[in-house]
């Protein structure tokens, strides 16, 4: 895919779409909840205990225009000094790094570029 570097400031956090996701232990991959356990499909490995992990869908505006961002735990745990458990046993809301100016690195799929759907020209 193609990267890109934006400096933008974040204006919108879609927190209604969910904010984390629970996760494999071993391969970090969304996991499926299955009576008491919860199954991973990509290595399939069962836990009783998956790993809470951030994904954010965020709103970032530069001085060229507005696009939306899908973020993930290493770029979210820059931005908020807590993990998501944290962020669930106190309430907080992610909400919280509304207006913060920061630089994203995006990188876009080849499956977009393949289809003329590339979100940043």
């Amino acid at each position: 895919g193609l990267k890109y570097t934006c400096k933008t400031t974040i204006t919108k956090v879609f927190s209604n779409y969910g904010w984390y996701y629970l996760s494999c232990q071993f391969c970090r991959k969304k996991v499926e909840s299955l009576d008491s356990k919860y199954m991973c499909n990509s290595c399939n490995s069962t836990t009783t205990n998956p790993t809470p992990r951030f994904k954010l869908q965020l709103q970032v505006d530069d001085l060229t225009g507005t696009t939306t961002l899908i973020t993930f735990e290493r770029e979210i745990q820059i931005l908020l000094p807590h993990s998501v458990q944290e962020l669930i046993d106190i309430e907080l809301k992610v909400d919280s790094i509304i207006y913060l100016y920061r630089t994203f690195v995006v990188l876009t799929s080849f499956y977009l570029q393949e289809n003329g759907l590339d979100l940043i020209e």
